[in-house]
């Protein structure tokens, strides 16, 4: 499959998972969806496919470049191999998960994915356009010997599976809550109530944050967001919230607003920047040298 017929394959179905979501919604009479909201999310998505695309091929050179430069030996790809591999990804997701809460060089990024106040399919199409630093939690997967292009494919199941984890809807047996991530530990991550914050970091093994300290179970309902000011709701100003308040941090300023919660959207622009949003994706689909 080339880059193309997997962008394409990868962008209607997890839009087809949403589309899905918010019929069931409807018929549960769960109002959990809002059309500003999931265009927005929709048209964040949209560029991060070409963004992710560039993404896992620097990742892919880099990881192989230090490989050759260090003469890794390649493990075996047994059935351990891959056991190991999913394990060790996961175990690095949760690091970086954790620090990108916890430093704002990373933070200033994620925040993208916690700045809606609704909790749905689409908001795990919410990412941020700056992935990069992602990369260094998991250099130590290439020197243990294993394949950059089996990493990238683990990473990509692991994040198949997280962006299930956002909804409202269903939840999984309490059994498998005691062993994997659920929606509902997903919520709690999602919350910005003070018993909320910073908790439940896992990708797909909840057992990470009970191993380390930072697992909570959801019980009171959950608010979601975050605690700060934001000048609108577009994608655009979504992705640049973050590093406008790491610079102003940097030079000691805090920016003045409105709460996430009473933040406003313009249906006019939302939709514009969708529509170049996708001109943007059709021409990368056209032309991936200029972009790969």
């Amino acid at each position: 499959m080339t880059w193309q017929q997997s962008a394409v394959f990868t962008f209607v179905l997890v839009n087809a998972f949403v589309f899905g979501e918010w019929l069931a919604s409807l018929a549960m009479r769960r109002r959990v969806y809002s059309l500003k909201g999931t265009l927005t999310n929709i048209a964040d998505y949209t560029v991060y496919l070409v963004i992710a695309a560039i993404y896992g091929y620097s990742e892919y050179l880099l990881l192989t470049w230090l490989q050759l430069e260090f003469a890794v030996q390649k493990l075996p790809a047994t059935w351990w191999y891959w056991l190991l591999l999913f394990l060790a990804d996961d175990f690095c997701f949760y690091w970086f998960h954790r620090a990108s809460h916890k430093l704002g060089l990373l933070w200033m990024s994620h925040a993208v994915h916690h700045s809606s106040n609704e909790f749905n399919l689409s908001v795990g199409l919410r990412q941020t356009w700056l992935p990069f630093l992602g990369v260094f939690f998991w250099l130590p997967l290439a020197f243990a010997g294993f394949a950059p292009v089996h990493i990238l494919a683990v990473q990509a199941i692991s994040l198949s599976y997280q962006f299930l984890m956002h909804t409202q809807l269903v939840n999984l047996p309490r059994l498998l809550g005691q062993i994997f991530n659920t929606p509902s530990h997903h919520r709690v991550h999602h919350g910005m109530n003070s018993e909320y914050l910073d908790r439940n970091f896992a990708g797909v093994l909840i057992v990470w944050d009970k191993l380390f300290g930072t697992f909570t179970p959801e019980q009171a309902p959950v608010e979601f967001g975050i605690h700060a000011p934001s000048p609108r709701g577009e994608v655009l100003f979504v992705q640049l919230w973050g590093p406008w308040q790491f610079l102003l941090g940097l030079v000691g300023r805090q920016s003045k607003g409105e709460n996430y919660a009473e933040q406003k959207t313009s249906s006019l622009l939302t939709i514009f920047m969708l529509a170049g949003a996708l001109v943007a994706f059709i021409v990368a689909l056209m032309n991936p040298r200029w972009f790969l």
